[in-house]
């Protein structure tokens, strides 16, 4: 309180420069009236003090109550009140506030930190555990794949017929669903490149390689190409209606070709219905993540190889009943 009133009573002497701190750019009026309270607080706080009767509950206390309060009404008054007195604090911090954010952030980086580095490490090992399974189980494939198979047949209850139906159809299945990928990312790159030419952003093919192989990658997509260059264009050149435009077109055009080519392909080359096909992809998706691209049009596709050989048993069985109704009627 004596250092805010010595500087304001530099104000009131007409010594502004001296008042460089709580009270810079107030006038000798304002800062006259702030001496004076400030005076008459500091005259009530030294009566407090010199009184030892302070306690809950006392006048005492609720005198430094109200002074408090007054305390708080005067500097908000002397930082220009409301919104401003709150910019003022935010911008002028005190060592304590300082020190205060400073611990916080600390603390907060840290726990981020670990729990980020620990997750990074959990992927990281997956990933390397997964791929060092995936190698060995290709080698074996290779290896040994046709007595795999042989065995398969021998132990399963299907005919030799069906079991070799369905090894075709997992063949082409397969097939299909690498050949939609690859077609489908071609497709998203070609159509990003065109966007991104019309936008007149530059490196075009550079842009457009970049979807290519984004788009192979599940839940990445073309998406993480375009809506960056759409951030850039809106905040770096400031060229709002192309940002928009291009947002508009790479939602609705470069990542919605996705769902039309794959489903196409499929259809094409598995005769698989264009909508079954959509839904494998997505519901598979949906149940076992990335590898579901390719599990789920392959069991939608064992389903209906299923069905056709249950088709094929049961016309069989009534066309043997039919056959024997003469033989019983005779």
């Amino acid at each position: 309180l004596q250092q805010v009133a010595a500087q304001l009573q530099s104000v009131v002497d007409g010594d502004e420069s001296a008042a460089a701190g709580p009270a810079a750019g107030v006038s000798a009026t304002t800062a006259a009236a702030a001496l004076a309270k400030l005076q008459r607080v500091e005259a009530s706080l030294a009566d407090v003090v010199d009184n030892r009767t302070y306690s809950e509950g006392t006048p005492w206390r609720l005198q430094l109550d109200d002074l408090a309060l007054e305390l708080e009404d005067f500097r908000m008054q002397l930082l220009g009140g409301g919104a401003r007195a709150w910019l003022r604090d935010l911008a002028n911090p005190s060592d304590e506030q300082i020190a205060a954010a400073r611990a916080w952030g600390l603390s907060s980086v840290q726990t981020r930190l670990f729990s980020v580095t620990q997750s990074t490490f959990s992927v990281i090992f997956k990933f390397v555990l997964g791929g060092c399974i995936l190698v060995l189980a290709l080698y074996y494939f290779l290896a040994d794949g046709a007595a795999m198979v042989q065995t398969c047949m021998r132990l399963s209850p299907l005919d030799d017929e069906y079991e070799r139906q369905l090894m075709r159809e997992f063949a082409r299945t397969s097939r299909a669903v690498v050949l939609a990928t690859l077609l489908s990312a071609a497709a998203q790159a070609v159509l990003a490149g065109v966007g991104f030419w019309v936008a007149g952003v530059g490196n075009v093919f550079l842009l457009s390689t970049l979807t290519l192989v984004l788009a192979l990658i599940p839940f990445v997509g073309a998406g993480a190409v375009w809506l960056p260059v759409c951030l850039w264009l809106y905040f770096v050149e400031e060229r709002m209606a192309a940002s928009i435009l291009l947002g508009v077109y790479g939602f609705g055009i470069i990542s919605m070709a996705d769902n039309v080519v794959k489903p196409l392909v499929l259809h094409g080359q598995s005769q698989m219905h264009p909508l079954v096909a959509l839904l494998s992809i997505l519901g598979g998706v949906q149940a076992l993540g990335p590898v579901g691209i390719l599990v789920g049009p392959m069991l939608v596709a064992f389903l209906q190889a299923l069905l056709k050989i249950l088709n094929t048993e049961l016309a069989r069985m009534r066309s043997s009943d039919e056959s024997a109704e003469p033989g019983r009627a005779s």
